[in-house]
């Protein structure tokens, strides 16, 4: 991540950001450490929008398969299976299985805008030598307090795996 400076067309490499947080003997060093909470504050802002954003479509999928697969299983009768291949039968499966897959292809998904994030406060930590997570000149903490972040992680974390333990048993279930 480059962060331009007040001079036009000047760019400096994160590893330069950290000297913001040093005091200079002008009054200019509160505006340049308030312009290094905006950047932060700006890219954690995107990327939980990102994970946000990749919560709603997996739930939005998910809700999608869950209807498909109540509308076939509603409409089907346990003796309409005496077929070998039974179109309703398959799709029984079949949705289960998508819906699993999906799952698991948004973990790593999900985990990912958590690390970003992460390291993000961790940037911010060095570039300034503040803790993220406390008020800073009446400021609000760069991505909330540690028990928010825990809260909000868990609940994005888990839902795919609860979800594929929801489908495993559908699945097994039609199988068995």
């Amino acid at each position: 991540m480059k962060v331009e400076t007040g001079s036009p067309g000047e760019v400096r490499e994160p590893t330069e950001v950290q000297a913001l947080s040093a005091p200079s003997a002008g009054g200019d060093d509160d505006d340049r450490r308030l312009d290094v909470y905006r950047i932060y504050r700006d890219q954690v802002e995107h990327e939980d929008n990102l994970v946000g954003s990749r919560i709603s479509v997996f739930v939005t999928s998910q809700s999608f398969l869950f209807s498909a697969y109540a509308i076939i299983a509603n409409n089907a009768q346990k003796l309409a299976f005496d077929a070998p291949i039974d179109p309703k039968h398959a799709l029984l499966i079949l949705i289960p299985s998508v819906a699993i897959t999906t799952s698991v292809l948004f973990i790593p998904a999900i985990i990912s805008g958590v690390v970003a994030l992460r390291c993000l406060r961790r940037q911010y930590r060095q570039a300034t030598g503040h803790p993220p997570d406390q008020c800073w000149a009446d400021l609000p903490p760069l991505q909330g307090t540690r028990a928010t972040r825990i809260a909000g992680t868990l609940a994005s974390a888990l839902l795919p795996p609860l979800f594929m333990a929801v489908w495993t048993y559908l699945l097994l279930k039609r199988l068995f």
